[in-house]
């Protein structure tokens, strides 16, 4: 499993059938984004829906509940912003200005997507935010660099704080809004703290894996993975 450690690579997960890219992004650091193919497709067929499905992927707001959004932070322009009625954005980077729109309030919150940042001091400030933006009648946008681990994270907070959903529930709700969700596993750890702190309990543990440990969640992405090499003369940022 060397092959986790290069720039750009492809899996084909045959059960079920998805494809997962991994590239390097803005901070120097990695992430993984999943699109389901057909059985059988070869790998220049993957290549090639990736890169359609990476547009798509950037340039969509997701919507989690009739008050919460989710997005990367290249899908956060004044247009989309004022259509969906968002009067709230909550930016989870390092260094990605906030939106700059009358009538918008936004927060940024500076944490990076490393395993071993400390996202969960920002559980409850967020998820109390979101409710109290959706008692008022708002609504709120949440967005780190590529809408996948830190704004996802958020979000399922939110979601265990405030709609009595366990982690495991809350996980699947937002990947049927927002497939390519993916929570780095420092992230899940911290969650699952979470969970265990409202609840009393937990849904989710952490497991071995043939990469390293994980969220049992994620097994089934992680089972008979067949690396294909990538062109490395390719790079796909974000």
């Amino acid at each position: 499993m060397q092959a986790i450690q290069k720039d750009k690579e492809i899996w084909v997960l045959p059960s079920p059938p998805i494809v997962a890219v991994r590239v390097k992004g803005l901070a120097t650091h990695y992430r993984w984004w999943h699109f389901p193919v057909a059985k059988g497709q070869v790998k220049e067929e993957a290549q090639r829906k990736f890169k359609m499905d990476l547009a798509s992927m950037f340039s969509q707001i997701a919507q989690i509940t009739d008050h919460l959004f989710l997005s990367s932070a290249a899908a956060v322009r004044g247009d989309k912003v004022r259509s969906l009625g968002i009067t709230n954005i909550i930016n989870i980077t390092l260094d990605i200005p906030n939106l700059q729109l009358p009538n918008v309030e936004c927060i940024q919150i500076h944490v990076d997507d490393t395993p071993s940042a400390h996202l969960a001091v920002y559980f409850d400030r967020c998820a109390d935010k979101i409710n109290q933006v959706q008692r008022s009648g708002g609504r709120t946008l949440v967005h780190c660099v590529a809408g996948v681990s830190r704004s996802a994270s958020i979000c399922l907070a939110y979601l265990m704080k405030y709609h009595n959903m366990p982690l495991d529930e809350a996980y699947r709700y937002v990947k049927r809004r927002r497939s390519i969700i993916h929570p780095n596993v420092g992230f899940f750890r911290q969650l699952i703290d979470y969970e265990k702190r409202l609840f009393g309990r937990n849904t989710v543990k952490m497991v071995q894996s043939s990469v390293g440990p994980i969220p049992d969640i994620y097994k089934k992405e992680t089972e008979n993975m067949v690396w294909l090499p990538g062109n490395r003369s390719h790079h796909y940022g974000y």
